[in-house]
């Protein structure tokens, strides 16, 4: 059996979840990672805390590094895996953007020993990378599509989210323990594109605009 993974990133409200969804139903037999925040309790409640400033982004940080250890031990069994991000993104910019030197370093070293999907593991030759611009007016069944034809001939896919309206995104979907403020917002959305870019040109793979 040939192993596909398809990873969904980007920044928040951007329509990561929307996606996923969408690629779930289409080719429904699948392992799924989702974004387990919003589906575990305790994370939730954690999530709600550091915006409220009662606990420190340490905390909420090394969390979920811990459910993604927990999900690492989840035997693959589909041809298709689908992740909504992944470690990487976890540390390299939610950790990198919220915790000091020395708190960035712990997290850094445990990525270097996560056993699960790295953006290191994709080569120019195995990966297809979509930057795909989402909004409510969209129809998605093209990039369904697309990346059911990339499903033959890559080992990997990446859909890179963006969405102009991410801060209307975020307003219309009002998730439970999100606080986030404009700027806050535009600073997490320019943070991505250059970590997004950063991880296209080290991995050299072809690269397509919707």
């Amino acid at each position: 059996m040939e192993r596909i993974d398809i990873v969904i990133s980007g920044s928040v409200a951007t329509g990561k979840t929307y996606i996923q969804e969408a690629l779930k139903a289409y080719f429904k037999d699948i392992d799924l990672y989702p974004e387990f925040i919003y589906e575990d309790g305790i994370a939730l409640e954690i999530l709600r805390r550091r915006f409220r400033d009662e606990c420190s982004a340490m905390t909420l940080q090394s969390f979920i590094l811990d459910k993604w250890t927990q999900l690492s031990k989840k035997k693959r069994t589909k041809r298709i895996a689908i992740y909504e991000r992944l470690p990487d993104d976890a540390v390299e910019v939610f950790s990198k953007m919220s915790l000091n030197a020395d708190e960035y370093k712990l997290h850094e070293n445990w990525l270097e020993h996560t056993p699960i999907l790295s953006y290191k593991d994709m080569k120019a030759n195995d990966t297809i990378w979509v930057v795909y611009e989402n909004s409510f007016e969209k129809p998605i069944t093209k990039l369904i599509e697309m990346i059911d034809s990339y499903s033959h001939n890559y080992r990997y896919i990446v859909i890179e989210v963006h969405s102009k309206s991410s801060y209307d995104n975020y307003k219309h979907r009002n998730r439970d323990g999100e606080f986030y403020t404009p700027e806050e917002l535009t600073a997490l959305y320019e943070a991505y594109l250059v970590y997004m870019k950063n991880k296209r040109e080290e991995i050299g793979c072809l690269v397509v605009e919707m």
